[in-house]
C-alpha cells in the first residue's frame, strides 16, 4: 500500500536513493526509504528489525565456523534502527564497510 500511495514521491527520490546507496551512505539512504515506517511500524518489525534479530545467531554461527560465507541482504536491513551491523557490532564484532 505504502509503494502505491507514495509512488509519485519515491519516484522522484529515486535518483536520491541509489547516490545514497552507491556512495554507501547508509544513514541518507535510511532517511528515504524509512520516511514511511511511522505508517505501519507492525510490518518495519516483521520485515526488518525481526528479521535482522533472528539473523545474528546465524550469523555469528557462520563467521565461528571459520568458513568463507557471504551474506546477501537488502540495504534495508543495514541501515536505520536496529540494523544487522550495529547488532553484530553491539555484539563486539568490527564492521568495515568496503
Amino acid at each position: 500500500l505504502q509503494t502505491l500511495v507514495h509512488a509519485d514521491a519515491d519516484v522522484k527520490r529515486f535518483p536520491e536513493l541509489v547516490t545514497a546507496w552507491k556512495t554507501g551512505n547508509t544513514e541518507r539512504f535510511y532517511a528515504i526509504v524509512g520516511a514511511y515506517d511511522h505508517e505501519a511500524p507492525s510490518i518495519t518489525w516483521r520485515f526488518v528489525d525481526r528479521r535482522n534479530r533472528i539473523w545474528i545467531p546465524k550469523i555469528e554461527t557462520a563467521i565461528k565456523d571459520g568458513k568463507p560465507t557471504m551474506l546477501v541482504v537488502s540495504a534495508r536491513h543495514v541501515c536505520g534502527p536496529h540494523n544487522v551491523i550495529d547488532l553484530l557490532r553491539g555484539r563486539g564484532y568490527k564492521i568495515e564497510q568496503l
